[in-house]
């Protein structure tokens, strides 16, 4: 089954690995959907500032969907205040600055879910076991789909 194409400029381009998605790195911001608020600060609502981190469980290529990070959680970054509100609910599409380097197309070796560490093997994307760290995965991808990666020294994740 074939994966929807993240198209990347005005002209319906489809992205080639090693393409930059240059209104993320351009800006520093992700913006996605809050699909859930178990575990937020205070119940039921997420606040401009509090941590969140990529929700693992989204599996629709191509969407940015975000949680509230617990205390002991990787956070992937802070939310952003936004001019017509402070306090986001279940579904609310938010901004987050994250933390990290421009965010590159690159195609998976394996299934890859958001937030998951990564490594290049064979010129491809899978799970961090043995090579070099790479960044953190954005989107969920199968096996040979294209998926945006979050580049991050490894220094990041001491």
């Amino acid at each position: 089954m074939p994966v929807p194409q993240m198209y990347t400029d005005q002209f319906e381009q489809a992205p080639v690995r090693g393409d930059l998605d240059l209104a993320i790195t351009k800006s520093g911001v992700l913006t996605g959907v809050l699909t859930s608020v178990t575990g937020a600060v205070q119940a039921g609502e997420v606040y401009a500032g509090d941590r969140v981190k990529l929700d693992a469980t989204c599996v629709t290529p191509g969407m940015v969907a975000f949680v509230p990070a617990g205390d002991t959680d990787d956070a992937i970054g802070t939310v952003k205040r936004v001019a017509k509100k402070t306090a986001f609910v279940l579904n609310d599409v938010i901004e987050v600055t994250y933390f990290g380097g421009p965010v590159q197309y690159h195609v998976a070796a394996e299934t890859v879910t958001p937030g998951m560490q990564l490594e290049m093997a064979a010129g491809y994307t899978q799970e961090l076991d043995t090579n070099k760290f790479l960044g953190i995965c954005l989107d969920y991808a199968v096996a040979n789909a294209m998926h945006r990666v979050i580049l991050m020294p490894v220094n990041t994740l001491a």
